[in-house]
This record gives structure tokens, C-alpha cells and sequence, in this order.
């Protein structure tokens, strides 16, 4: 159940204390991640890697999931709370992301990644993400879930690439 708080104060900040949820509303699947030893919400978020054109889709993975915590602020903000409120991912526990707060997961956390198919040419891609893809989480903007950028590939090797060769290609 997704928990959506009312801003009782009117004032456009959230505050937990003052602003309690008000409405649940079913919202997705929970699942056991036994690699990651904790409960994810699953199909959280949907990758593709394409041709700089975007005409060719090489790589995607949909229905990826996610334990949504409060582990690091946003950078350049200071978040409204001072300390992380959705820590812990037990199947009894609240999952969430605060304002001011993000989820990063390392590049090398199981089933994050993308198998290239095999002969893939060394060069520039777009590497896209897209938060929650089947859109069942209600949110104040639908329009911001989407993100590109640009990848070098050599070999075995993927590094962030210095161009925005992807910037118009979110969706």
C-alpha cells in the first residue's frame, strides 16, 4: 500500500508531523530479494541501452526492483529531515523515499546490471532509466521519472561518456 499524506498546513512542505497519511492505496508487489537479504518493490524501474539514434534498443531490463530507503541527501540540499526516516527493509517495515532524501545503489549490486549481447561495438550509448514504469505509485509530477546518459563502451569496459549525445532522448 502506497501511504499519501495530505498537506494539512497548506504550506507546500511536507512535514510528517503535521502532515499524516491519509489515504492508502494499493500500489504494487512487495518480493523477497534473497541475494540482497531484505523485501523490494518490485518493478520499480525499467533500463534500456540504445544507439546514440535510438533506433536500436541493444539491452533492457524491465520490472527491476528496488528497497526504497532514505540512504543518502540529495546533494547540494539539505534535507527537511534530519535524519533518515525509511532505513531498514524487513517485510514488516515501512519502505519510502523522503523529500530531500535518494536511494543510490552501487553499480555492482546484484540484478542492477544489463547483459550485453555479445559482439556489442565499442562506442557511445545512451544508457536510459525510467522510475516506476507501469505507473502505480501516485505522484505531484508524473512527468519527471525519466533519465539518459551517455555511456562509453571498450571491451569490458563502461564508463560515463563526456557528451550529452543523450540528453534529448528521454522519454
Amino acid at each position: 500500500m502506497q501511504l499519501v499524506h495530505v498537506d494539512t498546513t497548506e504550506d507546500g512542505v511536507f512535514q510528517r508531523g503535521r502532515d499524516p497519511a491519509r489515504h492508502p492505496r494499493p500500489s504494487g508487489c512487495m518480493i523477497d530479494h534473497p541475494t540482497h537479504d531484505h523485501w523490494h518493490f518490485d518493478a520499480m524501474a525499467r533500463y534500456a541501452l540504445t544507439t546514440v539514434d535510438d533506433a536500436e534498443v541493444l539491452a533492457e531490463q524491465d520490472k527491476v526492483s528496488f528497497c526504497l530507503r532514505d540512504n543518502t541527501p540529495v546533494p547540494g540540499t539539505v534535507p527537511r529531515q534530519r535524519k533518515e526516516y525509511f532505513g531498514e527493509c524487513g517485510p514488516k517495515r515501512p519502505q519510502g523515499i523522503s523529500p530531500g532524501w535518494v536511494d543510490v545503489y552501487d553499480v555492482d549490486t546484484p540484478g542492477q546490471g544489463l547483459r550485453l549481447p555479445p559482439g556489442t561495438a565499442d562506442g557511445v550509448y545512451c544508457l536510459h532509466l525510467e522510475a516506476d514504469p507501469r505507473d502505480q505509485l501516485l505522484e505531484t509530477d508524473e512527468t519527471d521519472n525519466g533519465t539518459a546518459l551517455a555511456v562509453r563502451i571498450a571491451g569490458t569496459n563502461v564508463r560515463r561518456a563526456d557528451t550529452d549525445a543523450c540528453a534529448d532522448t528521454v522519454a
